[in-house]
Order: structure tokens, then sequence, then C-alpha cells
């Protein structure tokens, strides 16, 4: 397993830049990669499951997740706002696809926990490569964060320095 492709769906179905096309899902397979859904607000539950079908048909379990970015979004498809209507999800997914509990549990996260395992084994040898980490702050940068990020900013390397800090509200295109 490879490298995640996050918030990602299906570009013959859904027109959105963050898409891929099917050369690419083909492409994800060859290499033993995946793709995460990823939810945008324009679309419905029934998109999603829509969503996952195709991928899962073009390329299988294997190579298809969720992520629901609710953390980074104002508000989820129309059925699945939040995490709490996963279950919802699941269902339609399972009654459609008639997929085991195996193929969900890779959908649901096992995928990404692959991915993460084969990031451990890269990082134990970029330890012995490299055994500091380079901890770069770019002084200069203009960060842009939406207002709720004010309490996550030790996430972001050089953000601590508030005075180069711009708040945004997301509510507001």
């Amino acid at each position: 397993m490879g490298v995640e492709g996050l918030h990602q769906i299906d570009l013959s179905l859904t027109n959105h830049e963050r898409n891929v096309r099917d050369d690419i899902l083909d492409m994800v397979k060859k290499n033993d990669e995946f793709v995460s859904h990823s939810d945008h607000s324009d679309i419905s539950i029934n998109d999603v499951v829509d969503h996952v079908i195709y991928i899962v048909k073009r390329i299988g379990w294997n190579h298809v997740g969720l992520c629901g970015d609710f953390d980074g979004m104002e508000k989820g498809p129309f059925g699945l706002e939040n995490t709490s209507k996963y279950p919802y999800l699941v269902k339609k997914v399972s009654d459609v696809t008639g997929a085991s509990e195996n193929d969900i549990a890779k959908f649901m996260g096992l995928n990404v926990l692959c991915v993460w395992k084969e990031c451990e084994k890269v990082a134990k040898v970029l330890k012995k490569v490299c055994p500091q980490p380079i901890d770069i702050n770019w002084n200069e940068r203009k960060w842009v964060f939406p207002k709720y990020a004010k309490d996550i900013l030790n996430m972001y390397s050089g953000a601590k320095d508030q005075e180069n800090n711009v708040y945004t509200d997301t509510t507001k295109p």
C-alpha cells in the first residue's frame, strides 16, 4: 500500500477541481495506492455512495477510503453532515454493493492504517539518515487561516508568530 490521495473523488461523476480522472484512478490501482472520498456540501449522501461504488467497481476495495474533512469544510453533504451519519453511509454502501465486513473496514479506515504503517517504515529509515528533525521557520510567510484555527497553530511551523497570521471568516466567499 503506497500513497494516500485525500479529498479525491471521481471527476466523471462530479466536476470539482480536487477530483481525479479515470486514468488517474487506474494508476492508483497500478501503484497500489488509494483515494479517499471527500465530502462536498453541494452533494447528498446518495452521491457519496455513487462515488464509492464507481471507484470500487473501477479499482477495488483496497483503493478507496473515506475522508470526511469535517474540520475543513463549512457543511457536509445532505444526509452526511457529520460523522454521526457514517452508519447510514456504511449501510447504504453495504446494501448497494453487498460489501463484506472486511471491505467496509478497508473503506472506513483500514486502508489508511496500511498507508500509515508504510509511512512508519519509511520514517525509521529516514531517522537513520537524518536523525534530527529540521524545523524550518518561514519568517516572511504570511499565514492565512480560518478564524477557528487560532487554537491549532502549533500544527504549522512558523505560524506561531502571530503578527504574520491573517484570519478570515470562512462563512463569506
